[in-house]
């Protein structure tokens, strides 16, 4: 195997590669004595600093003294901060191997003079099998008098307004109350003067608590007791016998707006009557179910092309996107103050656990990645800057958009990658519903022979 001799100030690193399993490459990297010199320096310095030693002001002490004082194996660990880093980045960055963006994997192999070995991922490749028997006949859910009609009971409801009322309490109705709970004498859980909506089905507090307080009014006490479920997050509380004491103070009933042209008026400018507003959510539910078409088709054919596809891909980028993936939804927790072992402690699994499920996932998703660049690569599909142009219009009407700087190179390519996707799915959509020459073929001749 062939000995090359990196290029840099210090000409000091020799490496050699071999290759590995599972689309990866081995460097066994030798660092000379000029290069660890200097990293040792750097040690040196930063320890200095930290230091306190006799007859020396803080980072004054000379090399020698210090590598007494602390040893040189303390400086060589401590050297390895950047000497290692510094030694595999040089050697990445002058190899011609097309290395994927992922951590590589260092193993010391000799401390001094040291030489390490660096596993680094290769690219992921994939091989797109035949998409000649790919076919889908999924359509487009027909918008129904009942869709609209469930849109303008949202619309309503969204507008409605909450009265106090003077009768018993009954479903759909909002209690303002205040209850306590305790379980063989330990509290569980309690609330004060909270609005609550009679839900027969809402498992808040627990379930069966609405039914509890139906035909209740205003002044009213009542003690019940609920059995906590099974599967409940506080385990010690689980399958247990829980005593409520409720007291409620109002009692409100929703009242809904009426739909006439007055009312459609006071939800928009460019609409005036029941029947614009009607037409207009008919419009909205058929874009609605045409995107919902497009999304299960993308699935389906991005499963398809996953299965008819060979893959070489590194599980040292699997493990990266799903250990990304993991730190992110803990940052999620966090920002709702939910500690991440609670969460696990509640859902039953462990961490090794949800990361072997992440793993997978995170495989689907690459190899999604992977056959649908692929296929755009092999079907040379362009994005024009009309194209971006077009788009970047579209976007500045958002206003989650509008104080996006479109003038940005990143974000126009960001653009041009994301229409460039859509119509590699656009094609795998048109592809997918195009019958065969042979079924054409097939059925003129069954319809020649009906003659």
């Amino acid at each position: 195997m062939e000995v090359k001799k990196l290029t840099n100030s210090l000409n000091d690193i020799k490496f050699t590669h071999e290759d590995d399993k599972d689309n990866q490459v081995i460097f066994h990297i030798s660092v000379g004595e000029k290069f660890t010199d200097n990293h040792l320096k750097i040690a040196y310095k930063k320890i200095a600093n930290r230091l306190n030693i006799p007859g020396f002001r803080k980072g004054k002490a000379p090399y020698k003294i210090v590598e007494q004082f602390v040893g040189r194996e303390y400086l060589m660990e401590e050297s390895f901060e950047t000497m290692i880093p510094k030694a595999v980045g040089d050697v990445l960055q002058n190899t011609e191997i097309s290395i994927a963006n992922t951590t590589p994997r260092v193993s010391i192999i000799e401390r001094e003079p040291l030489k390490i070995d660096a596993t680094v991922a290769l690219i992921p490749t994939v091989k797109i099998g035949s998409l000649a028997k790919m076919r889908f006949t999924d359509k487009a859910v027909s918008t129904t008098k009942k869709d609209i009609d469930d849109q303008i009971t949202q619309i309503l409801d969204s507008q409605s307004k909450w009265e106090d009322v003077e009768r018993k309490s009954k479903y759909g109705d909002t209690v303002n109350l205040t209850y306590k709970s305790s379980i063989d004498g330990e509290e569980f859980v309690t609330s004060d003067k909270s609005d609550h909506i009679i839900d027969e089905n809402s498992s808040n507090p627990l379930l069966g608590f609405s039914p509890k307080i139906i035909g209740l009014v205003p002044g009213d006490k009542k003690s019940f007791t609920l059995k906590v479920p099974k599967d409940y997050f506080e385990k010690k509380f689980a399958e247990k016998e829980s005593l409520f004491e409720v007291e409620i103070f109002s009692v409100k009933e929703k009242i809904l707006p009426k739909l006439d042209d007055k009312f459609v008026v006071s939800l928009s400018q460019d609409i005036s009557t029941v029947k614009e507003l009607k037409d207009r959510i008919k419009q909205s539910l058929k874009l609605r179910s045409e995107e919902n078409l497009k999304r299960i088709l993308e699935d389906k054919i991005l499963d398809y092309m996953i299965e008819n596809s060979k893959f070489e891909i590194s599980p040292m980028i699997i493990e990266q996107s799903a250990n990304n993936s993991m730190e992110e939804q803990e940052k999620q927790f966090s920002q709702y103050n939910i500690n991440y072992e609670q969460y696990l402690s509640g859902v039953g699994k462990s961490r090794d656990e949800i990361l072997e499920e992440t793993k997978k996932t995170s495989e689907i998703n690459i190899k999604k990645m992977l056959v649908l660049e692929e296929y755009i690569k092999n079907k040379k599909i362009k994005v024009t800057d009309k194209d971006i142009d077009k788009e970047i219009d579209l976007l500045k009407t958002n206003p989650q958009y509008q104080t996006m700087d479109f003038t940005s190179d990143n974000i126009r390519e960001s653009v041009r990658e994301n229409i460039k996707r859509q119509k590699g799915i656009n094609d795998l959509i048109s592809l997918s519903k195009k019958k065969s020459t042979s079924t054409t073929k097939k059925s003129k001749k069954v319809s020649k022979g009906n003659e």
